[in-house]
């Protein structure tokens, strides 16, 4: 899954330390053609279906194993998604509100550089939360891969162990073309907004 040595090799590796660094101010947006169609939340929809695939198996899972063989995974497992599925939530609940209100602040031409008292609002904390949030996830989808038994030790005779590897593989997947879309997608069209209004922390 990883090549490099590291808990991924995806770009949001740069965001990230871009975001810590302060960076972020001094990045010319990418052609707005790239980016002008809006972002669709809808996108999560299947994140979160597949979340709750996931939790069904886990706690099934849980039950069956009577001798917990594999329960420190499945307790990882659980986390997980449940972590996923507050990420979900803060997207769905403070990302879209906020990127709506850029939106409202650029078509009314706001400049927050004439604000007065200056905007209440943290532009720059917003970017930095999501690339983070690449980053622990990631890091926790590591840790779940180095603690799994293989699918073919003996140890794994459970069906319902073998399914829910086969969901949680998926789940990466889908959270991680995820991640690389608000990568490509998201964060420009954010930092493009802020950079219009001349946001900053």
């Amino acid at each position: 899954m990883f090549t490099d040595g590291r808990p991924g090799t995806f770009a949001f590796y740069n965001v990230l330390n871009m975001a810590n660094s302060g960076h972020y101010k001094n990045i010319v947006p990418a052609p707005v053609a790239a980016h002008t169609h809006r972002w669709d939340w809808n996108a999560y929809a299947d994140a979160d279906a597949r979340c709750q695939r996931a939790m069904e198996l886990a706690l099934r899972l849980k039950e069956e194993d009577v001798y917990r063989v594999t329960s420190v995974y499945t307790s990882l497992c659980l986390n997980l998604v449940s972590e996923l599925q507050y990420l979900i939530l803060t997207r769905l609940e403070k990302v879209q509100p906020y990127l709506e209100s850029l939106s409202g602040k650029v078509a009314e031409g706001h400049d927050c550089m004439n604000c007065s008292g200056k905007c209440a609002i943290s532009h720059g904390s917003m970017v930095r939360e999501i690339a983070d949030s690449h980053y622990h996830t990631t890091e926790v989808f590591n840790r779940l891969n180095k603690i799994a038994i293989p699918l073919y030790s003996d140890e794994t005779a459970l069906d319902s162990y073998k399914l829910l590897r086969r969901e949680m593989e998926d789940l990466y997947l889908l959270i991680h073309r995820l991640f690389f879309r608000e990568e490509a997608e998201l964060i420009p069209q954010i930092l493009e907004k802020q950079k219009k209004i001349h946001a900053s922390d």
